[in-house]
């Protein structure tokens, strides 16, 4: 049996698996996230079986591609949030506050950024929300965590990150720089941040759904960083529209801020009552999730692979006899 990890990333994977088809040896693929079945591309490689991430993941595929056969699609969860829920990856609010220089006492703000060649001029929203931040009349005031996008960030980013706004923290993200993966150092630290947000800011992320995971409140930007004027193929808006992010916003399990004026209002409302969407949050993480959120995915797929190969085996075998 041949497992490719991820369709999309390992195109080097492209000619292995197709001489295995050839050879008949049977070619499994992880539709690596949930929006890879729309807006990465194509699966072109020939493959026997599939995992998804959920039910509704192995419907969009089967409609997709309505030659493959649903028996040969497994919905297990995804491997990529199984640290969420492993006691060793876990660290308390002190310790995360420790590391990354901030006051354990005052809510933490958490504004994740996107790939600076899709999010152009996002440091322009940044510096809004640490401004915006300061305005509000909530106490402690609350600080402003900044995680940035390591496959791209800007140069005016990391000139905003160096310029030591107040109140404003840009923790070191622990990944391999050659092949653009995290670090097991930084599990710890991106788990325990959304843990321990207040609320959560991104245009239109996966971190999106890891916060909702935690009963987080969300706010998605619906509007271009102020004082850009960006064309209409770079607007932030519309991918708040894409296929697979549309079924969150409309859920109502995350706020959208169409207006600063909006970003502002929701802030402040997100700090003073964070309870107010759970009910929301609750339904839809239990319908994008079900009973999948228990750390387990990993081993689920394990588990699956080595079935098959046992099948596919015992089937040759008795072809062969």
């Amino acid at each position: 049996l041949v497992f490719n990890g991820s369709h999309i990333h390992g195109p080097a994977a492209d000619e292995p698996l197709r001489a295995a088809h050839h050879l008949g040896i049977p070619t499994a693929a992880f539709i690596f996230s949930w929006d890879n079945l729309t807006s990465r591309g194509r699966i072109m490689a020939p493959y026997d079986y599939y995992f998804v991430w959920n039910e509704g993941m192995k419907d969009h595929l089967l409609r997709l591609y309505p030659w493959v056969a649903g028996d040969r699609v497994f919905a297990t969860g995804t491997p990529q949030l199984d640290f969420h829920f492993k006691e060793r990856f876990r660290l308390n609010r002190a310790e995360l506050c420790r590391r990354i220089g901030a006051d354990p006492e005052r809510p933490l703000v958490l504004y994740t950024s996107g790939m600076d060649s899709h999010f152009p001029e996002e440091h322009r929203t940044v510096a809004f929300v640490a401004d915006a931040i300061r305005r509000l009349d909530i106490h402690p005031r609350p600080q402003l965590v900044v995680r940035t996008y390591v496959k791209g960030t800007s140069r005016e980013m990391r000139q905003l990150a160096a310029s030591n706004l107040p109140d404003v923290v840009f923790p070191e993200v622990l990944w391999e720089e050659k092949w653009k993966t995290p670090l097991y150092e930084d599990l710890p630290l991106y788990g325990a941040l959304l843990r321990e947000a207040a609320v959560g800011i991104n245009v239109a992320s996966t971190v999106s759904l890891e916060l909702i995971i935690h009963d987080k409140p969300v706010i998605n930007l619906g509007f271009d960083p102020p004082g850009s004027k960006l064309g209409p193929l770079w607007q932030y808006e519309r991918h708040l529209r894409f296929e697979h992010y549309a079924p969150v916003v409309q859920s109502g399990a995350v706020m959208v801020a169409r207006s600063t004026g909006e970003l502002e209002a929701m802030l402040a409302g997100a700090l003073r009552n964070p309870a107010e969407l759970h009910a929301q949050r609750m339904s839809f993480r239990n319908q994008m999730f079900g009973d999948t959120l228990d750390g387990r995915s990993g081993l689920r797929v394990a588990k699956t692979l080595v079935d098959i190969a046992s099948r596919e085996s015992a089937r040759k075998a008795s072809v062969s006899c």
